[in-house]
């Protein structure tokens, strides 16, 4: 963690100074062009948000301050550059962390015990009861298909040993599970049966 965030810092450091010196097209050249800067800072935004909340006191120090510097590169790089996915994420970022949406950003002062919309994680505990039993009809589904699936492997496997003819394989492939099974394995098998029916042509 100390790489990574040590790593989003020196990041922030760079695109600072070369926006104070270059301008966005100084950043644009010298950074393999926007995409690249906006997915970075994406990047480094969520290692400033773990080292804020991490309560190792190297992490936490600096870490709400170069999250506002951040948040403020990708700010002006979306004035220059706008991309409608890459914008609704930033601006989701600073609805839930922005003190003031209208102004550049400044992270919330009680951020991160006043967590974003923490009532509407919570506040359902009904849904969790009503999907309980859906979580255990799959994996009765589950436990069902398996067994389905094992009785479907023990059909394929029979027609390898000899006193097996390909006449039952045909009747039992009329159910659709079996027929999907003999498809599948037409290209193994399609050869021997040739074979099988001149063995048993030899003798008549």
């Amino acid at each position: 963690m100390m790489i990574c965030y040590s790593s989003a810092k020196a990041l922030c450091n760079l695109q600072e100074a070369t926006l104070n010196s270059f301008g966005l097209t100084g950043l644009q050249c010298m950074q393999r062009g926007f995409s690249f800067s906006l997915y970075v800072g994406l990047s480094c935004i969520a290692i400033h948000l773990v080292a804020i909340v991490s309560p190792d006191p190297e992490l936490n120090g600096d870490a709400r301050e170069y999250l506002t510097r951040h948040m403020r590169v990708l700010e002006k790089v979306m004035e220059a550059w706008p991309m409608p996915e890459l914008e609704n994420q930033i601006n989701a970022l600073r609805d839930a962390f922005s003190a003031d949406v209208q102004k550049p950003f400044v992270l919330k002062p009680n951020f991160p015990y006043g967590s974003p919309h923490p009532s509407t994680q919570s506040s359902p505990p009904r849904g969790n009861d009503s999907f309980q039993p859906v979580i255990h009809r799959t994996g009765s589904i589950d436990q069902h298909l398996d067994i389905h699936g094992a009785r479907q492997v023990s059909y394929t496997n029979h027609p390898i040993t000899p006193p097996i003819f390909a006449g039952p394989l045909v009747s039992k492939s009329e159910s659709p599970a079996v027929q999907s099974l003999v498809m599948m394995s037409q290209g193994s098998q399609a050869p021997g049966m040739p074979q099988a029916m001149s063995l048993t042509g030899q003798p008549a």
